[in-house]
Parts: structure tokens; sequence; C-alpha cells
């Protein structure tokens, strides 16, 4: 294990699929050892936002919410770089039912000039857990302009817009 590649900074280098760790966790449901690998890449290498967004993700799976968002509040800013890994940041941050910080970080991704359904979704719905209805409305109306998206998607969001009381948007 210590030679193994997914231990160090290295990691791109390795074959993912085959280090100790996710070997571990898959088959000995050892999330543990998943953990501490990504710990590990992270403490040799912090300034990859890639190693950040993962050992955050480990650490909402093993449900030690406390440290996951102590550790994205601290560094989803350096993120800013690595706008693909910033929505993924944000939904982790909703999974930790830190809707704040999630809210900071999708406005931050669509500040740069990005466009994404799914971050004005996700952002809608933090206003609305906020109680910024009228924000989440005119977000999910932007969301809806901005793709063409599947039929269920399109409902959920007419049926947000009738229970708050928007009727003409819902039609």
């Amino acid at each position: 294990i210590a030679n193994d590649i997914h231990y160090s900074g290295r990691y791109h280098d390795g074959y993912r699929n085959k280090s100790w760790s996710v070997i571990a966790e898959k088959r000995y449901a050892d999330l543990g050892e998943s953990i501490r690998a990504a710990e590990v890449r992270f403490a040799q290498v912090p300034t990859d936002p890639g190693n950040t967004v993962r050992l955050i993700e480990s650490y909402i799976l093993a449900a030690d919410t406390g440290r996951a968002v102590a550790l994205a509040a601290e560094h989803w800013k350096d993120l800013h770089d690595s706008q693909e890994l910033m929505p993924l940041l944000g939904g982790l941050m909703m999974q930790a039912g830190r809707f704040d910080i999630a809210e900071n970080i999708f406005e931050d991704y669509l500040a740069a000039g990005n466009s994404d359904f799914i971050v004005l979704n996700n952002l809608a719905f933090c206003k609305h857990q906020k109680g910024n209805i009228d924000s989440a409305v005119a977000l999910f109306r932007q969301a809806l302009k901005s793709f063409d998206i599947a039929p269920r998607y399109e409902l959920e969001i007419c049926a947000y817009f009738a229970v708050n009381g928007y009727y003409p948007d819902a039609m």
C-alpha cells in the first residue's frame, strides 16, 4: 500500500480503478481506506482542485458533513479556475444541507459567465430553501429558457410555479 500511486500527489498518473483504496471500499465496504487515500492526496497536493472535491465527496459519503463543510468553506474559492468542479461542489453542499455555501458557489459559477440548467435549477432550490420564492421563480424561468430540457424537469418546474402561486408560468 505504501507504494500505491493512489496515495500520492501523482494520483492522476495511476490506474484509478485498480487502487487499493478503491478495492478496499468496493469489495470490503471499507470507506475509511478510501477517505484515508483522499486525505493523503489532499495533504500532498492541497492546491489540486480535484483532490479537494474528492476529499469533500468522501466525507459526505461517510456522513461526516462537518469536515466536508469546513473543507468546502475554506477552499471553494480556490476552485474558481476549475469551473467544471464547481457545480459538483455546490451539489455536495446541498447534500450536506448547506444551502448558503451552495448558493455562493452557484452564483460564483454563473457570474463567471457560465450557464447551466442544473446549476440554475439548484440555485433556485437554494433560494427557495431560504424563502426567496421570487428569486427562485426567476431562476426557474431562466433555467427553462437555457436548456431544451426533458419533460420531467419541465413538469417539476411548472408544478413549483403552481404551488407558489405563479399560475401564468405554470401554464
